[in-house]
């Protein structure tokens, strides 16, 4: 999917099982595939449906500020679980 802010709209109906089909237009635009997961939320502003690398993506973006360039979070995680393991046991 490319990142142009193209938006494609469709009226759908939610059936008695509440259930709606995502148009074939906005499946293909999305590269939505059959049996792929969804992320579905919804706000004051409507409901939401993202796939699961989007919803990746937004969170990496969302919390990019606070990230120090060049420096692994998950390597500070490790940091910290071994200093706190060596004063919890006294290693």
């Amino acid at each position: 999917m490319s990142e142009s802010h193209h938006q494609i709209s469709s009226r759908v109906r939610v059936d008695s099982a509440g259930r709606i089909v995502i148009p074939a237009e906005i499946r293909s635009t999305l590269g939505i595939e059959p049996g792929q997961d969804l992320i579905l939320s919804g706000d004051a502003s409507g409901i939401h449906i993202l796939t699961f690398e989007q919803a990746v993506h937004a969170a990496q973006q969302a919390f990019a500020p606070y990230r120090a360039p060049g420096v692994s979070v998950v390597d500070e995680l490790l940091r910290d679980r071994r200093e706190e393991a060596r004063r919890e046991y006294g290693e």
